[in-house]
């Protein structure tokens, strides 16, 4: 599958190179899941700090880096995607990235399962928007587009609105 942007960036291109190598166990993060692994830290109600968040990036194991300067400048590029998102946030400008499948739709069900995974890092905080009656509604197209283990929905939608999302 593509990703949806044509011009990806050279952070976002390193990233991705990265994470597909063999230098990550199967289960590090793909980019667009990152993506939203790092759109859900940067909304959330409380600071995570990278020492608790980078080793889910990592699929639970250190990365295996040849050298320093690939550390380095994979480390860079990560913090610079998050540091990008924080500052898009703040102009309500955010540009996720999405999976394109083989016929050109959309998919943002990886990133959505990213953004999750922020959410139940500090899944007490989330719950007092999931909670709200005035805000609640916000995480329903989140949840929408996540799915269980066995790939059915966690929320059940009418069909009208699943394909609108």
């Amino acid at each position: 599958m593509a990703m949806l942007a044509d011009d990806l960036g050279q952070n976002l291109e390193l990233l991705d190179t990265f994470l597909m190598s063999d230098q990550l166990p199967d289960e590090a993060l793909m980019l667009s899941e990152l993506d939203g692994f790092l759109t859900g830290l940067a909304l959330g109600p409380e600071l995570i700090m990278p020492s608790e968040w980078l080793p889910i990036v990592w699929g639970g194991d250190e990365p295996v880096f040849n050298d320093l300067t690939e550390a380095q400048t994979v480390m860079q590029a990560l913090m610079s995607r998050y540091n990008e998102i924080l500052r898009r946030l703040e102009v309500e400008e955010l540009d996720p990235v999405f999976l394109q499948g083989p016929d050109g739709e959309t998919i943002a069900g990886d990133w959505a399962e990213g953004f999750l995974l922020a959410v139940h890092l500090r899944e007490e905080a989330w719950g007092k928007l999931a909670a709200s009656d005035t805000d609640g509604h916000l995480m329903l197209p989140i949840l929408a587009l996540c799915c269980t283990d066995d790939g059915e929905p966690l929320v059940e939608l009418p069909k009208a609105i699943e394909e609108e999302l």
